[in-house]
């Protein structure tokens, strides 16, 4: 109905849901259960362990829902339109088990045999005998326990310092470009003639480097290979080790300088660009090239070069203005004779029986083959006398600038490099450190390029849905509960829930990431389930006779086993992508 596909992002949706899908069933069927257990008859169970909880699940499914909402309604971003289908795809599972949770279950439990009252299990009462205890002690020893709590909130700084920032994950799909950098542009068979050598290269120490295969693609002034590594049982050595042998040894030819690149799994180079604002591209061009050189002395940075340095070959014609004006002629004159010899002048369209064509008026080819071509244009002065472009003109060959960057009006040049086992952060940090020692002249200055700022929009943008969600729950549980105190103590659940995500991130190695920020996204739905439930519940047996210490008390021996199960099947059904390494479409970032 909302127009969604089955693709990769709304079955992502779908197994993320999985877990949570019976949340609403296992509370609702656990509070029937417990009423059973008391010895109240089938009927008066089932209607009362459903109205007992009925607000609980509402809420908790509210909440989780609203977590979304952000990322459905806002699809400016890329963020947001990657999270959009798993986040509809959640938001229908999760409201369809509501319903059924409320519906269909008590219907099916008032056909299934009650349990024995007599009946226990021993492990699950040994738990909550255990915990009971724990309770117990902590309320009645509250400033050991608050200094417990703020011991481990403020533990969050030792594994935030330590856990890598990287938004976009590292590659495993075993793929390394090797770009050539062709110096100057040639003809089609003197670059294959170039690219042959590298690619003998390659396939002479093809077991070596476990090479699968080469693809090579190739114009006049550019070449690039890509290089297909071997999966799985085949592979015995990491992308960077590879990387390393193949350089080592890497032949060296006059109009090539290759470097290698790789693609990230959101299908961009894993370059960074710092960029140099200032008015002349001349001075532009020289500080590329000092900023480039200080780059290099980074550990982690390979490959650095300045985009000055990309620009092709061209003859820059220079008109003497004081000749020029002795014999009567403009340099705007001079470049319009110019570009009439060279790219010739538009006629009028000719039109016959077919149609309409083009016409244009310009010198043979062969007469644009040489610079004396050039220098030999004729030129004429208003008496009619003929003048020799190489009179008024000198003639310089260097080499040009490929376009010309603005940046809010201003001229802008890029230095360019390639990460080498650092991530985007560890790398922004090491530019800057460079950088803002440098001094740059009067009127110039330098920026994080897109590579940063893309990262940052996309951290920005997961970090505005993050504190959006926050901010939506606290509003939907205050007027569920009527309240403003019940719900804080509540979303105090997700700040310790992210200290475990950031302490367990560096147990395993993890690298914060896009995907780990919609981990945390929805884990911020999922830990205010528990709470939800269990606050619930101590608020309805405050309303009957029990006092405050006696309520939570009962209310922790209530609802630990329904908390406990329904923790583990969102756990459980998490583990099989926990522990496997597929990518979303198989070339995405990974799942786990």
């Amino acid at each position: 109905f909302l127009g969604v596909s089955l693709n990769i992002l709304s079955m992502m949706g779908l197994m993320l849901a999985v877990g949570m899908l019976v949340d609403n069933a296992v509370v609702v069927t656990e509070s029937i259960h417990r009423h059973q257990l008391q010895h109240e008859n089938k009927e008066k169970a089932i209607k009362v362990g459903v109205q007992e909880v009925a607000l609980a699940i509402t809420a908790g499914t509210l909440t989780t829902a609203i977590v979304f909402l952000p990322n459905i309604v806002n699809s400016n971003d890329e963020v947001a339109i990657y999270l959009k289908h798993v986040s509809i795809t959640l938001c229908i599972a999760l409201g369809t088990s509501l319903i059924l949770a409320q519906t269909i279950i008590p219907l099916m439990v008032a056909r299934v045999k009650p349990p024995d009252p007599d009946k226990h299990n021993k492990i699950v009462d040994a738990l909550i005998l255990r915990y009971s205890r724990i309770i117990d002690w902590s309320l009645n020893h509250r400033r050991i326990t608050i200094v417990v709590i703020l011991v481990l909130l403020f533990s969050i700084a030792v594994p935030i310092s330590m856990v890598k920032m990287n938004m976009f994950d590292e590659p495993s799909d075993r793929k390394i470009y090797l770009r050539y950098h062709i110096d100057g542009t040639y003809t089609v068979e003197k670059v294959e003639s170039v690219v042959d050598i590298y690619e003998d290269y390659l396939f002479e120490n093809q077991q070596e480097f476990e090479i699968n295969s080469v693809y090579t693609y190739y114009t006049g002034d550019y070449a690039m290979s890509t290089i297909l590594l071997e999966k799985g049982d085949k592979a015995h050595k990491s992308m960077n080790d590879i990387e390393k042998l193949i350089r080592d040894s890497l032949p060296q030819h006059p109009i090539a300088r290759p470097s290698f690149e790789r693609s990230s799994t959101t299908g961009r180079d894993e370059s960074i660009r710092v960029q140099l604002i200032g008015k002349s591209s001349e001075e532009l061009a020289d500080l590329s090239r000092q900023v480039a050189w200080s780059l290099t002395r980074i550990q982690g940075l390979k490959d650095v070069r300045s985009e000055a340095e990309t620009g092709k070959k061209e003859v820059q014609v220079v008109v003497d203005r004081q000749r020029g004006q002795q014999v009567g002629l403009s340099t705007r004159q001079v470049a319009q004779v110019i570009t009439a010899a060279m790219r010739g002048i538009r006629l009028r369209r000719f039109r016959d029986e077919s149609g309409e064509i083009d016409m244009r008026l310009s010198f043979q080819a062969e007469d644009q083959q040489t610079i004396e071509d050039l220098k030999n244009v004729p030129l004429f002065t208003q008496d009619g006398t003929r003048l020799k472009l190489a009179s008024l003109a000198d003639f310089t060959i260097k080499r040009g600038p490929v376009n010309i960057h603005r940046e809010n009006r201003t001229t802008a040049m890029g230095v360019e490099a390639y990460l080498d086992g650092i991530s985007m952060s560890e790398a922004r940090r090491y530019i800057s450190q460079v950088l803002s020692n440098y001094q740059f002249p009067a009127g110039y200055t330098w920026n994080y390029g897109e590579s940063f700022s893309y990262e940052d929009e996309a951290f920005n943008s997961m970090l505005i849905n993050l504190l959006m969600a926050l901010a939506l729950i606290y509003f939907l549980m205050a007027a569920l509960f009527e309240s403003l105190l019940f719900p804080s103590v509540i979303w105090t659940q997700i700040v310790f829930s992210v200290v475990g995500v950031y302490w367990f991130f560096l147990i395993t190695g993890t690298e914060m990431s896009l995907m780990s920020l919609i981990g945390i996204l929805i884990l911020i739905g999922v830990v205010v389930n528990n709470g939800i439930v269990l606050v619930d519940h101590i608020n309805q047996l405050r309303k009957g006779s029990a006092g405050r210490f006696e309520a939570i008390m009962q209310a922790g021996r209530d609802r630990m086993r329904p908390i406990l199960m329904t923790a583990g099947t969102t756990i459980l059904s998490l583990v099989p992508l926990c522990i496997v390494t597929t990518q979303i479409g198989g070339d995405g970032p990974p799942y786990y």
